[in-house]
């Protein structure tokens, strides 16, 4: 793996969609406490079942949300959804203390920051303009997960495919011929777990 390269918090925070909009003062304020790492491919960088202690920023890579559920026939992983850099994961149990629904896991070596709750809680304190942030992450959140319930459980396999691929291509690909060329490294078993 290259050397970890030292990114600048406040310019990376900044490219994160829901903070474009926080002041200079607000960024700096996350970027104080924040610390950087970076992760190989397959490390699980928030695990299901835990309090979080830190709100996780991808600044670099590319994750896939996934939730286990233990059943009476054994165990069932369920590909919640994928993202790309720049983008925050997790968060609920940040602000309800309750555990991760699902892990976030690295599908390439990726670059964190991770901003330490207090000053997260302390900044929807006092800054409204942070809150209304972190409520629009939140929801972006819910409405994905109210799609992601559509495309599973309604239709016929093969439509359910082809509306989830058409899915990844518009989030995340990119135009190659008359395609889209989809620049996640997602497995056959990943797919059939979403």
């Amino acid at each position: 793996m290259p050397p970890q390269l030292e990114l600048e918090p406040r310019e990376e925070l900044r490219n994160v969609t829901v903070f474009a909009e926080l002041s200079r003062d607000q960024l700096v304020e996350l970027s104080a406490t924040s610390a950087q790492r970076r992760v190989q491919a397959g490390a699980t960088l928030v695990e299901q079942g835990a309090i979080a202690s830190h709100l996780e920023v991808l600044i670099r890579g590319a994750v896939k949300v996934v939730r286990t559920t233990k059943h009476s026939l054994g165990e069932s992983t369920v590909l919640i959804e994928v993202a790309r850099a720049p983008a925050i994961l997790g968060g609920a149990s940040l602000f309800d203390g309750q555990p991760e629904a699902a892990s976030v896991v690295a599908l390439r070596a990726a670059q964190v920051l991770t901003v330490d709750r207090r000053t997260v809680l302390r900044m929807v304190a006092q800054h409204p303009q942070f809150s209304r942030a972190i409520f629009a992450h939140l929801s972006q959140s819910v409405r994905r997960h109210v799609r992601r319930i559509d495309e599973v459980a309604s239709g016929p396999v093969d439509e359910r495919v082809k509306h989830l691929l058409e899915s990844l291509a518009d989030q995340h690909g990119t135009q190659l011929g008359q395609g889209r060329f989809i620049a996640i490294p997602l497995r056959r078993k990943d797919i059939a777990c979403m």
